[in-house]
């Protein structure tokens, strides 16, 4: 349980310093490597510029999430990927919550060129929920094996 933590933690400073460093260096610069480009934009909305503009819901929206998730966890680790999955959601609504509170809006800055320009949270978030719908279809599948 307490790997969650620690894990979300890491990963939150880490969302966050590099969002720092996004709004320190990148104002009126891009920097491009080849494909991989790091823009500085600024999201009201949610992952993909959808819902722009909905800054106050999806803030409450993240802190309701957050304290969910830190309310229930121990009945929602069952392996140890599990860990891993809840502490990435963990810290990337985190990550993007703090921004909506402290900004009024998300700072992006990773642009592959083929989606919205994103961060590491939004990052987070991805792997994490893709990680537990895997988990979830490996474990239920393993469960009804063990059981039938």
């Amino acid at each position: 349980l307490y790997l969650v933590y620690v894990f979300s933690g890491m990963l939150f400073i880490t969302d966050q310093f590099t969002k720092f460093l996004a709004r320190e260096y990148l104002f009126d610069q891009s920097f491009v490597f080849g494909w991989l480009r790091f823009d500085l934009v600024f999201n009201t909305g949610a992952a993909y510029g959808l819902f722009s503009n909905f800054t106050p819901f999806l803030t409450w929206l993240g802190v309701i999430v957050i304290a969910y998730l830190l309310y229930s966890i121990k009945s929602l680790i069952h392996t140890k990927l599990d860990i891993v999955a809840y502490a990435l959601i963990i810290a990337g609504a985190l990550g993007n919550t703090v921004d909506r509170i402290l900004f009024g809006k998300v700072t992006d800055f990773i642009n592959i060129q083929i989606i919205p320009v994103f961060n590491f949270a939004d990052i987070y978030l991805n792997i994490g929920v893709v990680l537990i719908l895997l988990n979830t279809f490996f474990y239920a599948k393993k469960s009804t094996r063990n059981n039938g």
